[in-house]
């Protein structure tokens, strides 16, 4: 399954009436019509269903798609269900300005009668279009520039704004941005587009933040000054004046409704102090020409505004589009710290893995609700896309720009991250499932690059298909934890807590319902991991709330042999086994056919005889065969 075997279902809302039109690929297109209560939608914001997304959801779904006595309209929209290889970018096109206040409702919520919420269903990609601003063209990129603007002013202690709150309008303060542990945003935000950029999936980027005290202030990522409206705009001059213009813009900021119920986000002036602009003044923001693609709003209400009829669009989302932004991802409520950065992070490594921003922000969400599913805040991001094409980015490696039609389908960057690239291993994956939810350890085994690490991630990934009730599952790559330290920190941090010794991650889990996925496994055997550690995850292992999924080269026990003459390894009869080797014949063979399917490109049965006798059906030299030969045919 590729994200690019992808099909559009386009849901166009007007006052009174909504069309479904669904296509796949170059078939027929189908459309159908019904009434529209737009009226009773909005009624919903303010029932009580609102404050259940699944109830809120179903009702939403019901006025949109089953008011039509005759089933036309839900009969079209059910096409998108039929296969279930497909992506399909389900887009809620408002007509015009004049429904402006039917971008209040919470189309991300959307819940059909299988129960199925389409905004965390990896088939789906929920995007928002205002039809009567102009779409956007562009190819995909390579290589994108990223400017990251974070505003923490100085004096947020004693700063108020009048603002709108679920409540009433009331005089409202802000928590500091990086409380309680300074720098953590602006060094967090910084690894992730380190890491990116030592993958080559990003050119390059800038923070502008204002000043850090020591040592942090010497990054070479931050730029000068304070995060003012005058100097942001000045920025973005300068680089395209270079020739090294940004592509992407992101701001983490507080964000807020007047009681106009307009727009405003919280910069700093020169001193560092708050200075908050309403969403007017952003249009000044952007030079006149300018190449950005994408901006990110990481801010509280920055998804929409009070609407009323009769006045321009409100809030800040909807001004960055009028500046020609073709696409903007924005909060349309508050989210917690929490929240933003699991999707944040999720955000960024996806949409850098494969392009494609509708999908990216599928797997934000998804992480939203992996990470903080008792906060329901998974349908607080939202996407407006104005772009003719979802696809942002060419991953790096991808060669020349080609025809959607020819993208070469193979990949070879490592670890899959996304489960639509991921093929077969039926078998095993069911059998994984079964010991894990039966509260059983399992190892996974095989050779490098057989394809371990994209296993593991891929039953992560797909965790809400098999967990346990109440049952969280968590996965760490080891190759990036830097030492004991490091380990208890990333695992107490994935699951909310605090702290960074072996103490503090014993009474973190004990009794705590959790899965754990370990990948590089090894790591944990070298000499800066202390040996307890291995005991106290032996012992948590055999305890029924708890369960370990490792994936290592070699078996645990020669991992991890025993200490002692005539003693066994820590992790010695608590673990089924799963060895992974290469594909089958049969398996390789359909996983090319897969691949090339909708491409226009086949390889002859001589050419994938040989692909598949030189690779020996090894996953890992089977994609990169695979590929080089893709790209022979396509120069």
């Amino acid at each position: 399954m590729s994200v690019e075997n992808r099909a559009q279902c386009r849901v166009t809302v007007s006052r009174d009436m909504v069309q479904v039109t669904y296509q796949h690929g170059g078939g027929k297109r189908l459309t159908a019509h019904a009434r529209f209560d737009h009226l009773a939608a909005l009624q919903l914001n303010a029932s009580a269903v609102q404050r259940d997304p699944f109830a809120y959801g179903r009702a939403l779904y019901d006025l949109l798609f089953m008011a039509d006595p005759r089933q036309h309209v839900s009969a079209v929209f059910a096409r998108c269900f039929d296969d279930p290889s497909s992506q399909v970018q389900v887009v809620i096109e408002i007509v015009d300005e004049t429904l402006s206040e039917l971008l209040q409702l919470r189309w991300e919520q959307l819940c059909d009668p299988d129960g199925r919420q389409l905004a965390l269903d990896g088939h789906f990609r929920i995007v928002r279009r205002l039809a009567s601003l102009p779409a956007k063209g562009g190819g995909p990129l390579l290589g994108p520039r990223l400017l990251i603007i974070i505003s923490n002013p100085d004096n947020l202690e004693g700063f108020r704004v009048r603002a709108a709150r679920p409540e009433a309008f009331q005089d409202s303060g802000f928590a500091a941005i990086e409380a309680p542990y300074f720098p953590q945003q602006t060094l967090g935000l910084a690894d992730l587009f380190d890491g990116l950029a030592a993958r080559g999936l990003i050119s390059d980027y800038r923070i502008l933040r204002g000043p850090l005290p020591a040592p942090h202030g010497d990054h070479p990522a931050l730029l000068p000054g304070y995060p003012t409206l005058v100097r942001i705009h000045d920025v973005l001059q300068e680089a395209e004046e270079r020739g090294q213009p940004y592509q992407f813009v992101h701001f983490l900021a507080h964000g807020y409704l007047d009681e106009r119920g307009d727009g405003h986000l919280l910069l700093t002036d020169e001193m560092g102090d708050a200075a908050p602009v309403h969403q007017s003044s952003f249009r000044s923001l952007f030079p006149r020409v300018h190449q950005v693609s994408l901006l990110f709003l990481a801010a509280c209400q920055s998804g929409g505004g009070e609407q009323k009829a009769g006045r321009p669009l409100a809030g800040l989302a909807p001004s960055f589009l009028r500046v020609g932004i073709p696409s903007v991802i924005a909060m349309q409520d508050e989210i917690s710290a929490r929240g933003a950065a699991a999707f944040t992070e999720a955000f960024y490594q996806e949409v850098m893995a494969h392009g494609y921003v509708d999908a990216a922000v599928v797997e934000g969400r998804r992480e939203i609700e992996r990470r903080a599913p008792s906060g329901k805040e998974w349908g607080i991001p939202v996407l407006y896309l104005q772009a003719d094409d979802p696809r942002l980015l060419l991953p790096a490696g991808g060669g020349r720009l080609l025809p959607a039609t020819t993208a070469n389908p193979f990949y070879t960057s490592g670890r899959i991250n996304d489960e639509a690239l991921f093929f077969g291993r039926g078998r095993i994956i069911r059998e994984i499932y079964s010991e894990l939810r039966k509260g059983c350890n399992v190892s996974i085994v095989g050779e490098s690059q057989i394809g371990k690490s994209s296993l593991l991630h891929y039953v992560y990934r797909t965790g809400d298909a098999w967990q346990q009730e109440g049952c969280m599952v968590e996965f760490v790559d080891l190759q990036g934890v830097l030492d004991e330290t490091d380990f208890c920190e990333t695992v107490l941090q994935k699951l909310g807590e605090t702290g960074s010794t072996l103490r503090e991650l014993k009474r973190a889990l004990a009794g705590r319902k959790l899965v754990l996925l370990l990948d590089e496994v090894e790591r944990l055997a070298e000499e800066d991991f202390n040996p307890r550690l291995h005991d106290l995850l032996r012992s948590l292992a055999q305890e029924p709330h708890f369960a370990l999924c490792l994936a290592s080269d070699r078996a645990l026990e020669e991992v991890f042999p025993a200490r002692t003459p005539g003693g066994v390894s820590p992790f010695h009869n608590i673990f089924t086994v799963k060895a992974l080797g290469p594909f089958t014949e049969a398996e390789a063979r359909e996983f090319l056919a897969a691949r090339l399917a909708n491409t226009g490109v086949s390889f002859t049965e001589q050419e994938v005889e040989r692909v598949l006798t030189e690779s020996r059906c090894h996953p890992a030299a089977l994609q990169a065969m695979a590929r080089a030969l893709f790209a022979e045919k396509t120069q």
